[in-house]
């Protein structure tokens, strides 16, 4: 599924044009006001970024930030009209929102050759807006223009492009490489699109777990949330009986802390069985089950379940609760939490009545998913009839 980097927004794409001047945060906007009143219109720019951001002794003020823009790219800066355009955009600083002076202004940004105005003109002819009508072969052409100049993540949304869902031509080969270029350029969502293709074998790269593995990490390490999630998921898969090493438990954690629910529940497993260094804390365990089932993690409801019926972490014994995330877990797809849920229904736990068909029911269903202990908790007949 193509993921635009839609970069039109201030905060996240402001351009410097100048190299810092002075010594003392409260001495920096002072030095860059009078760099700007002499002309340098970068780093009247870099000044506007300063009041946007209330960064060098000054208060936050949107509206002196637009003017700083606007003053830089009267001076010719670049860096100053791609800024200009973006506050454009939004509208704030007093500003009337206006698309189309949004386009017109990262259009003046690239034809002055500042590469991420070329960037976000391409995602303005991709997306048709700003007044500009849909235009791929146009975005190509700027997103190329972008990459070339060394902005890793035009790489990427080019590689996307050429991707069989993308809105040029298929180009496997040419995906590759550019997603390539743009994790040697350290975009990380460059890295995870790599990864999946030597997950799944496609573009023209043979499967490659480790070599995925490796990029996963590399694109979690970068950022991106879907590569800490795929890394946290592809480790649980892989890792075997080895012990656990220091910096898988720091990408599972910086993994849920940045929403990735699979970091969450490979980093509750630690805390239930005190591996990878981390000692023994089912209340911490019990935090982060709930966070990852809270995420859409189906085996994090079961096991989170599984707490409230033996009262652990903390909690007081809820066999009606357990039976309710049992429930989720089992809907989610998890064939632990259909087994858990086939048990309460077999024994006629937490509120429900004893019911041998459903139960069975259940441990099919789990036992279809391939657990073992579904298959075995089967009578003979039902077996057969599974079969």
């Amino acid at each position: 599924m193509p993921r635009w980097i839609l970069c039109l927004l201030l905060s996240g794409f402001a351009v410097s044009g100048a190299v810092a001047a002075g010594n003392e945060p409260a001495q920096s906007a002072a030095v860059y006001q009078k760099a700007c009143d002499e002309g340098a219109a970068d780093v009247c720019s870099d000044l506007g970024i300063m009041y946007e951001d209330g960064q060098g002794g000054v208060p936050v003020n949107v509206a002196m930030a637009a003017e700083l823009f606007r003053k830089a790219c009267d001076g010719g800066s670049a860096a100053g009209c791609s800024n200009l355009g973006l506050m454009y955009q939004g509208g704030p600083g007093g500003l009337t929102a206006d698309p189309a002076k949004t386009a017109e202004l990262l259009r003046k940004s690239c034809d002055m050759g500042l590469r991420e105005g070329c960037f976000n003109l391409g995602l303005l002819y991709l997306n048709g807006m700003g007044g500009l009508s849909p235009n791929p072969l146009q975005a190509k052409e700027l997103f190329q223009t972008a990459c070339d100049g060394g902005l890793a993540m035009a790489c990427s949304n080019l590689g996307t492009m050429y991707q069989p869902s993308g809105a040029m031509p298929a180009d496997p080969a040419k995906a590759v490489s550019l997603f390539r270029k743009a994790c040697d350029g350290s975009d990380a969502t460059g890295c995870y699109d790599l990864a999946l293709l030597y997950l799944k074998s496609d573009g023209g790269v043979a499967a490659d777990p480790a070599k995925a593995q490796e990029l996963f990490r590399k694109a979690c390490v970068g950022g991106s949330e879907p590569g800490c999630s795929s890394f946290a998921a592809l480790y649980r898969e892989s890792a075997g009986p080895a012990p656990v090493p220091e910096e898988a438990v720091d990408l599972f954690r910086n993994a849920c802390d940045g929403g990735a629910a699979a970091g969450c529940l490979d980093l509750a497993l630690l805390y239930a069985q005190g591996e990878g260094g981390l000692p023994a804390n089912p209340a911490k365990a019990m935090e982060l089950y709930r966070k990852s089932c809270d995420g859409g993690e189906a085996i994090g409801c079961s096991d989170l379940g599984a707490m409230y019926q033996n009262g652990e972490g903390g909690l007081s014994a809820d066999s009606a609760k357990a039976g309710e995330l049992f429930r989720k877990s089992c809907d989610g797809g998890s064939e632990v939490g259909c087994f858990n849920l086939g048990v309460q229904y077999e024994n006629g736990a937490g509120g429900l009545a004893v019911d041998p068909a459903k139960a069975a029911e259940l441990f099919g269903k789990a036992c279809k998913a391939g657990f073992k202990l579904g298959c075995d908790a089967l009578k003979p007949a039902d077996r057969t009839d599974r079969r």
